[in-house]
């Protein structure tokens, strides 16, 4: 009894940890691609985009909601010496 109490209690914890670092969920996804942004999630591991997708199922040790917000994943280099701002929303 013990032993399937142990193993119970093992798996329950390993169910329960994060898949990912970070999961920014439901933003505008603008991708670089050139096609229509869509509704979407990125999660992110040891600062590196790991995935890009409509729905990630996965967990992260961070959660974003950027619901109503424009994502623009590794494409965007804010340090760059733009003309005029690349931030309308101080949000985003």
């Amino acid at each position: 009894m013990r032993k399937i109490y142990i193993i119970s209690i093992a798996f329950f914890l390993l169910i329960s940890c994060a898949d990912y670092d970070v999961v920014i969920r439901n933003g505008m996804i603008y991708d670089g691609t050139g096609e229509k942004p869509f509704s979407g999630d990125v999660a992110i591991n040891n600062d590196k985009i790991i995935k890009v997708s409509k729905s990630i199922n996965g967990k992260g040790k961070k959660e974003i909601n950027a619901s109503g917000l424009a994502v623009s994943p590794g494409f965007i280099n804010m340090l760059s010496w733009a003309t005029t701002s690349l931030i309308k929303d101080g949000r985003s």
